[in-house]
């Protein structure tokens, strides 16, 4: 999976609640299934990643990785 060594945008993450989340602030949701490229994250996942239970992030991480390599845009 891809991750970013910037450090603003890891700070950023952090602030947000969000460290642990597979996106790398690189979105871009203009493809027709409405998924990030860079992190294979769905917008809806997104907005709502800091309100996943531990197990839920485990289950979209690994849906992410999915998406990710099969990607069609």
């Amino acid at each position: 999976m891809k991750k970013t060594d910037n450090p603003f945008i890891i700070w950023k993450q952090k602030l947000k609640g969000i460290s642990d989340s597979p996106c790398i602030d690189e979105c871009d949701f203009r493809n027709k299934n409405r998924q990030c490229p860079n992190c294979g994250l769905l917008r809806n996942e997104k907005k709502e990643w800091k309100f996943y239970s531990n197990d839920e992030k485990a289950q979209v991480m690994e849906l992410c990785e999915f998406r990710r390599l099969n990607l069609t845009l």
